[in-house]
């Protein structure tokens, strides 16, 4: 599912973004494909490389969201996603829905997070790749901030109690 949503992504000319700290990511995590596909998009002129956007604002508040040091911890391991996509189109697509699980609650009370776009690549359920062929454009259903009147994701709703899937988006 991965490979097919990179695929697209690139068929449809959609961009891509880097930090320092996502090429370090990429370089531990990534397939064989996916290093493949990055030197594809740079070729293509469809990958930004970005001084990283560190976000020290962001950082302290999601730290005073909770006093799990585990969640503190797994929100810290991926923050850098969210400053990427806060210092350009505010749209992501990783496949960690632990990490969507916390930040979604986290977007209760740090505003900043409420309009992140997160799309799994990973995830039938959410439609990637038609989303994809679409022009990946930032849907109020798939932004952190997104509740639904069941608890899992209104908009300004109540507090999210499972990280939902697309059968929210409709």
């Amino acid at each position: 599912m991965c490979k097919d949503f990179l695929k697209t992504a690139t068929d449809v000319r959609l961009r891509a973004v880097m930090t320092q700290a996502l090429t370090n990511e990429w370089s531990k995590h990534s397939s064989g494909y996916a290093r493949t596909w990055l030197v594809s998009m740079t070729g293509k002129r469809l990958l930004k490389r970005i001084q990283d956007a560190e976000n020290s604002l962001l950082r302290r508040k999601l730290r005073q969201t909770t006093d799990d040091d585990a969640v503190n911890e797994a929100m810290m391991k991926d923050v850098f996603l969210i400053e990427a996509a806060l210092a350009t189109d505010n749209t992501i697509v990783p496949l960690d829905e632990k990490a969507r699980y916390h930040f979604r609650i986290s977007a209760l009370s740090v505003d900043m997070l409420s309009n992140i776009v997160w799309v799994n690549p990973g995830s039938d359920d959410e439609a990637p790749i038609p989303w994809a062929q679409q022009g990946a454009k930032p849907e109020p259903c798939r932004t952190l901030g997104w509740r639904t009147e069941q608890g899992k994701h209104t908009k300004n709703g109540v507090a999210a109690t499972t990280a939902g899937n697309a059968a929210d988006h409709g």
